[in-house]
Order: structure tokens, then C-alpha cells, then sequence
């Protein structure tokens, strides 16, 4: 598995100038989603428009804060022009890295795959689609070692179980809340998956990872950040909660 190196905006060790340094309580990966936060609130205190939009934003927030009235993205986060005083401490970083697996079925249907990260392996958190049994599993052609090659091991693992009619090993595939959702996940979890192998042919495998940084601000106000990696660091993909001066 390829390791995501993430960048903060403004610098991981960087002080903030609220004087918090909020960020500097976390480390690696997390420490640089919080560094995020602590800089857009600087941006915002300095009125630095351009840095909000073109480090700070991602892509699809950037278009999102243009939307269809104002030029550009700078036009519009004028609108904080008031927080002059914004201070924001963060107090939880969660990373979550998921995965989508879609597959063809022998039998002609679409079957997909949720997938999330529990520790250091993929493990399945949810299913849809036709499960309509296709006759004999597909071999696990995969290669590789990165989160998309792992994740489709995952499902041709999940394919060779239902061959086997092997159970436990079904089971042990699936999330702690996936199998928790089951009496007995052994023995139940033949009622849903008993109708023999799909004979799944991975057709496309999506990978997502985020970030949840939840703060206060200087008022005592709730904010939660969704940050997403692009361009080799965290940027800001969408926030909510009350920003006031405190």
C-alpha cells in the first residue's frame, strides 16, 4: 500500500497567528489537516482572499464558493471581510479511507462492493446490486500493492468464499459493523450470499480519502471541516457551523 504524503498549507510547524497553534498537538498526517484549518482562519484574519481560494480551497469548493453570481472566488469570501478576529482551535482529526468496487456478474448483473480501511486492510462494509450466482468464481488476477489492487483482492476474496460456501471466511471480510449487523455472522450470512459465486469481473475501482477536522472557535461554536488530498496536501472540500469573532 502506497502511503499518502500530505502536505500542510502553510507548513506543518508553522505558528498561527491566534496564538493556539492548535494544529501542533497532532502529528503526521493529521497534524497537516489541522495545520489546514489554523490557516484558513489566518487567511481569513488577514483578509488573504487569493490564498483562501488558490491553497486552501479545494477545486471543487473553489467553483462552489464562484457559484453564479459572483466573478471569481475571491469576490465572493469577501464576506468574511468581518471576522477579523476569528480564532479556531482544533480538537479531532479523522482520516477515512474508503473504496468502491463495481463488478460484472456472470449472470450478466452488477454487483458492488463498499469498502473501508480498518487498520491496514480493506474490509467490506456494504453491498448492492444483482447477486444472482454466475457459476464458478474468477481468479484473483489483481497485482499489485496499492489500495486499488487490495481492495479488488478483497472482492475476489469475497467471490472464492461464496464458491467454497466457506463462511467464516465470508465473514471475515466484512467490517466489525458489517459482521455486527448479523446474529451470527457465520451461519446467517448464508441466507444473503448462499446462491454460490458471482464470477465477478472488477470493472472499476474507486478510492476516496478524507478528512473530518472538528474545532471550535474562539466564541465556543462548532465548525467541522471535510478536507480531501489534491496536489500533494490537504485542501478544504466543504465546512459548516458558526464563524464568529472571539
Amino acid at each position: 500500500m502506497t502511503a499518502l504524503a500530505l502536505a500542510s498549507c502553510g507548513g506543518g510547524d508553522q505558528a498561527s497567528d491566534d496564538g493556539d497553534n492548535s494544529a501542533l498537538k497532532f502529528e503526521g498526517r493529521t497534524r497537516a489537516a489541522a495545520q489546514v484549518v489554523e490557516d484558513f482562519a489566518t487567511a481569513i484574519r488577514s483578509n488573504d482572499w487569493k490564498r483562501l481560494c488558490n491553497e486552501i480551497y479545494s477545486a471543487e469548493e473553489r467553483d462552489l464558493e464562484t457559484g453564479l453570481i459572483a466573478d471569481s472566488c475571491e469576490d465572493e469570501v469577501d464576506r468574511y471581510d468581518d471576522l477579523k478576529n476569528l480564532s479556531i482551535t482544533v480538537n479531532d482529526v479523522q482520516i477515512e479511507t474508503s473504496a468502491t468496487v463495481t463488478a460484472d456478474t456472470a449472470a450478466g448483473g452488477e454487483a458492488n462492493f463498499d469498502l473501508k480501511k480498518e487498520g491496514d486492510q480493506w474490509l467490506i462494509d456494504g453491498t448492492s446490486g444483482d447477486f444472482t450466482s454466475g457459476g464458478k468464481a474468477s481468479p484473483d488476477l489483481a497485482s499489485g500493492t496499492d489500495d486499488r489492487a487490495e481492495a479488488e483482492r478483497v472482492v475476489a476474496a469475497f467471490d472464492n468464499a461464496l464458491e467454497d460456501e466457506d463462511w467464516d471466511a465470508l465473514c471475515s471480510l466484512f467490517t466489525e459493523g458489517r459482521r455486527t449487523g448479523y446474529v451470527d455472522c457465520p451461519s446467517d450470512v448464508a441466507d444473503d450470499y448462499g446462491g454460490g459465486a458471482l464470477g465477478l469481473t472488477v470493472t472499476d475501482v474507486q478510492v476516496k480519502t478524507e478528512a473530518t477536522v472538528f474545532s471550535r472557535t474562539g466564541k465556543g461554536d462548532g465548525a467541522t471541516f471535510t478536507l480531501v488530498p489534491e496536489g500533494g496536501r490537504w485542501r478544504i472540500d466543504g465546512y459548516g457551523g458558526t464563524f464568529g469573532n472571539g
